[in-house]
């Protein structure tokens, strides 16, 4: 299973925070006969952490509830996953979390009275820089000869699949139809570039939109921290125009800076005293390996010394365990 990252992640979660850029991704995915049936007004976050039989704790990247225009006592529920690389078992995963989102409506309702489940849409967002090749459905996964004539009977399991490195990014501004989530689409897209920095300066025209939104100066602080902390740093002239560009945020691109610098000293801390503990436990090694050795077959080879200082830990072990009941020569010992 794909490893998640918790900065795209949250990136993703505070992106679709925002009721505009959940309409207007969501519009944009779903068929214009859906779009027309649903009353957006009504759309809201629902609940990400879901349970599964064990009782062990689960999370789905965001799940929206929305009902029909004609009132229809029952939700859509819109499961919305992101992922940064392709998961062959994602169909499956998907299907995990529309089952775990019935439980809890069931749990909700009351098996007794209820009489319908809710649909579910699930969507997955991919910002991964190869194409999607992954099963999009279980149906897929789960693939049997045409002449069993099982397909009336398995699950299709298929979702809906927006893979950013397939979208040219004048496609992304003409089906985004809102500026917020043109631009967060964007730097999800461009994350990974050599130079992100040099693209964010060409979206000048979209960050002016933005400005001018509602909360458009958070909007636009959410897109710019997450490409400080999750994209190659800029260069001192990139920096130095995107400050020109966005002058209200330099005490927060200084703040982010200072805090991208002290996490790299402290997880260097943390590597060199770890580094530091195993190179203490391997020359200790060393040291009995030697004592061991000497004793028994005298003054040591330069050949002997250079293996006993190339061994790693598991074979100074190995030779400390053998070392009581061995019963050859030194050379064989070492071999």
């Amino acid at each position: 299973m794909t490893k998640k990252s918790p900065r795209h992640d949250g990136f993703v979660r505070r992106l679709f925070a925002h009721h505009d850029v959940t309409v207007a991704q969501l519009r944009w995915l779903v068929s214009p006969a859906l779009a027309a049936e649903l009353d957006w007004a009504t759309l809201r976050q629902g609940p990400t952490d879901t349970a599964d039989v064990t009782g062990r704790a689960r999370r789905s990247d965001v799940i929206f509830e929305i009902r029909t225009r004609r009132g229809d006592p029952l939700l859509l529920h819109i499961l919305l996953e992101h992922q940064r690389a392709p998961d062959p078992l994602m169909a499956f995963r998907m299907v995990q979390y529309q089952t775990r989102i019935w439980q809890a409506f069931i749990d909700h309702v009351g098996k007794d009275t209820l009489t319908a489940l809710p649909p579910i849409l699930p969507i997955v967002l991919y910002n991964g820089t190869q194409a999607w090749r992954a099963p999009a459905a279980i149906e897929d996964l789960a693939r049997a000869p045409a002449s069993w004539a099982l397909g009336a009977h398995q699950l299709s399991g298929r979702f809906v699949l927006l893979d950013l490195s397939q979208v040219p990014d004048d496609a992304i501004e003409t089906q985004a139809a809102n500026a917020h989530l043109e631009l967060g689409l964007l730097a999800l897209k461009h994350i990974s570039d050599p130079d992100p920095w040099t693209r964010f300066l060409e979206w000048e025209a979209s960050l002016r939109k933005v400005r001018a939104m509602a909360q458009g100066n958070d909007r636009i602080q959410a897109v710019l921290h997450y490409l400080f902390r999750a994209a190659a740093p800029p260069s001192a002239e990139e920096r130095r125009r995107v400050i020109q560009l966005l002058p209200e945020f330099e005490s927060d691109i200084v703040t982010w800076e200072q805090q991208i610098r002290q996490e790299a000293l402290s997880e260097g801390e943390r590597k060199g005293r770890s580094e530091g503990r195993l190179e203490g436990r391997l020359e200790a090694l060393r040291h009995t390996v030697r004592v061991l050795l000497k004793a028994r077959f005298g003054a040591l080879t330069s050949e002997a010394k250079r293996q006993i200082d190339e061994a790693d830990e598991d074979t100074l072990n190995d030779f400390v365990e053998r070392f009581p009941s061995f019963e050859g020569s030194l050379d064989e010992f070492l071999a």
